[in-house]
């Protein structure tokens, strides 16, 4: 079985703002924003997770696909 390693609090990671370079915050996976039950539905890529980071100075929304890991 494959899982986020992030969702699952196994690290972290720091991706700095393009505009700014400030430190992005991650604001979750992109399910959670779809639809009210997409965020209790599971991963449908295996591979990877995507997840929505956004700088709190400027504002600006970044999109990353973090690595699933085997567990």
């Amino acid at each position: 079985m494959k899982i986020c390693p992030l969702c699952n609090a196994m690290y972290d990671t720091t991706f700095l703002c393009e505009n700014c370079k400030e430190v992005l915050s991650d604001v979750g996976r992109i399910e959670d924003y779809l639809d009210p039950y997409s965020a209790d539905m599971p991963i449908e890529n295996s591979q990877y997770c995507r997840h929505i980071y956004k700088c709190n100075n400027c504002g600006k929304i970044e999109n990353y696909n973090i690595k699933m890991v085997n567990y």
